[in-house]
C-alpha cells in the first residue's frame, strides 16, 4: 500500500499529520535550505519492519522542482527518517517536501 506522509517545509519540517499504516514518525531530521528555490519534491520511500528507511528515491510525479540541489536534499533527508516498528516486512509510501522562499 502507498500512503501519504506528512507535508514538510524547508525551514522547520514539522509534520502536518502523522499516520501511515499505524506507524508514527520516531524522528525526522530538520532540513535547511539557504537557496531561493521553491517547489515540491516527492520522495518515494520503503521501510523495513523495524522502521528504518531502506529505499528513498526522487519521484517525478507530483514534484515541481527543477533544482537538483533540492532533490538531493530531500532524498538524503528522507533516508534519515525513522518510524515505529510494524508487522510488515516492507512498507512503501511517500514523503512530500514543500520548499518555500523565506
Amino acid at each position: 500500500d502507498v500512503h501519504s506522509f506528512p507535508t514538510r517545509r524547508s525551514s522547520d519540517l514539522f509534520p502536518s499529520h502523522d499516520r501511515w499504516g499505524g506507524r508514527g514518525v520516531v524522528s525526522s531530521p530538520s532540513l535547511k535550505d539557504d537557496s531561493n528555490n521553491r517547489g515540491t519534491v516527492v520522495v518515494a520511500i520503503c521501510l523495513d519492519k523495524d522502521g528504518n528507511v531502506t529505499e528513498a528515491k526522487f519521484q517525478l510525479q507530483g514534484s515541481t522542482v527543477t533544482s537538483g540541489k533540492l532533490r538531493d536534499l530531500a532524498v538524503n533527508n528522507a533516508k534519515q527518517w525513522r518510524f515505529k516498528p510494524g508487522i510488515e516486512e516492507r512498507q512503501c509510501g511517500i514523503i512530500t517536501y514543500t520548499f518555500k522562499v523565506q
